[in-house]
């Protein structure tokens, strides 16, 4: 014999509402997030002033090569642009870059200058997110055109067209204690 066990009656309906509500709350949030995002993205590129950290970089005869630090990124301040690669022997191998004394260069900054040009247009497809180009020269005298594609949500392609590189990452904000270099291997 069981004492103190009472039958509880559930009620379906209730049960089935709530799980509607929380569904509707979820997709609101979703929504109001990606709209928080959107608008991030849109201040960063309008103050030019971000960073695209990649979570691998892409060569133009497709080798992927993942990344396993944060010293591999892109940062636009204003008009100055940093373009930091962390050592892939491979691809420095088949660049042709050396470090001193042609020992294997171990990673650091490859292009460090000003932006020429800062073209971005609005896509207005399905994705309405950005696409960029910079015209950059860098203190060496060097110039190099780096294209970039970013979604609303932050995610952002670039391409840089004379190293036959594509980092692939995301935006975030740059902060102001970043630290602009004045060295470039360009």
């Amino acid at each position: 014999m069981v004492t103190g066990a009472y039958a509880q009656k559930e009620d379906f309906t209730d049960n089935k509402t709530d799980k509607e509500f929380n569904r509707q709350q979820k997709i609101e949030k979703r929504k109001a997030d990606k709209e928080s995002d959107a608008k991030m993205v849109d201040t960063m590129i309008y103050n030019r002033k971000f960073i695209l950290r990649p979570l691998f970089v892409t060569h133009v005869n497709n080798t992927i090569y993942n990344l396993s630090s944060q010293s591999s990124y892109i940062a636009v301040d204003s008009n100055y642009i940093t373009v930091e690669l962390e050592a892939i022997t491979e691809y420095y191998t088949y660049r042709g870059i050396a470090g001193i004394n042609n020992d294997p260069w171990y990673g650091g900054e490859l292009i460090s200058g000003t932006i020429s040009v800062f073209e971005e247009e609005m896509l207005e497809k399905s994705d309405k997110g950005y696409s960029i180009h910079l015209s950059v020269y860098t203190i060496l005298g060097r110039r190099f055109n780096i294209f970039l594609h970013v979604t609303p949500n932050g995610n952002a392609n670039a391409f840089i067209n004379e190293l036959d590189l594509r980092y692939t990452g995301s935006l975030t904000r740059l902060e102001n204690n970043f630290i602009r270099k004045q060295n470039s291997f360009y």
